[in-house]
């Protein structure tokens, strides 16, 4: 299975959020295109800010990312935590009192849950 490496960042000059491709530890390459022409523009970023996409979206069909707080549904409990990558994996880490059972939450996030139940709250 193959799926599209791409990178979220915010801009340091201007503080707004681009998705490309890194190009450097500091620097995003970002195509962007207008009227049917590509422009290449590399931006300089915050590295604190980096965030790859996860390849999932969420019910209403925004990419998520790591570092994104999201919220989901589950055995009619809401919980809330912030993605991240870790051993190869995408997981969802959550504050203690944001959950209230045991369990695998990466099975709990990827493999019940389905992208209509999780939306994305802030980035």
């Amino acid at each position: 299975m193959q799926r599209e490496i791409k990178i979220r960042a915010k801009a340091l000059d201007n503080k707004q959020w681009y998705e490309g491709y890194l190009s450097s530890p500091d620097t995003l390459n970002v195509l962007t295109v207008v009227d049917g022409v590509t422009y290449y523009d590399e931006i300089l970023i915050d590295s604190e800010t980096i965030g790859q996409f996860t390849g999932l979206q969420d019910k209403k069909e925004k990419d998520i990312y790591e570092g994104d707080i999201v919220e989901y549904k589950y055995d009619n409990c809401t919980y809330q935590g912030v993605i991240y990558y870790e051993h190869g994996v995408f997981d969802v880490d959550h504050k203690p009192e944001m959950i209230d059972m045991d369990g695998d939450i990466e099975h709990l996030i990827w493999d019940i849950c389905t992208p209509n139940d999780i939306e994305v709250l802030t980035e």
